[in-house]
């Protein structure tokens, strides 16, 4: 598993909402020797689990066609392979490669009141898989489990 303490990370940005929506916190990690490996985490809290588990299936429909001033224009999502974590999770991989043969892999998965949005950037599944299962684990112990 790959360790934290090796990644660049941003300041998180945290960005509280008004009644109903949810705080949103997001952080960049960068493997500061390794352009392929980059990885960007947002958490969603929400006031309720139930609308959690609403704006859950719209984020997981809406990251399938990830925004472009985000992650670039013209990136088409197909599954990916699947993170066992939280009530609910679904799982994507770019299925084309950038410039420079990296893919972009991202989950999105909700666990009680908590919606998270993580996307790495690897060249290989090899190289994103523990990547993403360390956040998934470091957040589920965070939050806890369903």
């Amino acid at each position: 598993m790959p360790q934290f303490a090796e990644y660049d990370r941003t300041n998180p940005e945290k960005i509280a909402a008004p009644g109903g929506q949810p705080d949103i916190a997001f952080s960049v990690y960068k493997l500061p020797k390794a352009q392929a490996m980059s990885a960007r985490v947002e958490t969603r809290v929400y006031p309720t689990e139930e609308i959690a588990a609403t704006d859950y299936k719209a984020q997981a429909v809406g990251w399938k066609t990830p925004p472009a001033e985000v992650l670039g224009a013209n990136l088409k999502n197909g599954d990916g392979p699947k993170l066992s974590v939280g009530a609910e999770s679904t799982s994507y991989r770019s299925e084309a490669r950038d410039q420079a043969g990296n893919r972009v892999y991202t989950d999105v998965y909700r666990i009680g009141r908590v919606v998270v949005i993580q996307i790495v950037l690897a060249r290989d599944e090899s190289d994103a898989t523990p990547l993403r299962h360390a956040f998934a684990n470091a957040i589920t112990e965070k939050v806890g489990t369903p």
